[in-house]
């Protein structure tokens, strides 16, 4: 069995502008758990990576998605969940369709969501500002950033809130 290919944001943000009634939308499985709610593609499914360790669970899952065209795998920067989901689900696809006259592409999204949101925030949901873009890490350094700039200009408290009044 190949491994599942990659698609980049890109190329998948310009498959969902382009719909039309003639083309199937892509499958979109998010295997994020709890950070899923923070931010997501619209019209992904959010099934947990624990639902892909037995392989009853991921037969069911494979019977649900067989007539679809194409499943996109990510999570939040694709390098280890959505990778191993995506190859996890090929794999017992290719068993549970043996003989199958159509199998879906089974693809994993190139730099996960993080990268997808800083290509397009049309169909990510909610729509987060430009700053909220960047990856939790790099919004964590910003904000201690601007925390300690705060606080090398305003020694205490006080001067903070005199300064928003």
């Amino acid at each position: 069995m190949e491994p599942p290919s990659y698609i980049q944001p890109s190329a998948l943000v310009e498959i969902l502008r382009n719909l039309d009634a003639a083309k199937k939308r892509p499958v979109i499985i998010d295997v994020r758990d709890t950070d899923y709610v923070g931010g997501h593609i619209r019209s992904a499914v959010n099934i947990p990576e624990d639902n892909f360790m037995d392989d009853d669970d991921v037969d069911a899952l494979v019977a649900e998605y067989k007539d679809e065209d194409t499943v996109v795998f990510h999570c939040m920067m694709s390098q280890v969940r959505g990778p191993s989901c995506a190859k996890r689900f090929k794999a017992r696809m290719e068993i549970v369709l043996e003989g199958a006259a159509h199998k879906p592409r089974v693809l994993i999204l190139h730099g996960g969501y993080e990268r997808f949101g800083t290509v397009s925030i049309v169909f990510v949901s909610p729509r987060l500002t430009a700053t909220l873009l960047m990856s939790w890490k790099h919004a964590a350094k910003y904000y201690l950033h601007v925390r300690v700039f705060c606080h090398q200009m305003y020694k205490n408290e006080s001067d903070l809130i005199e300064m928003d009044a």
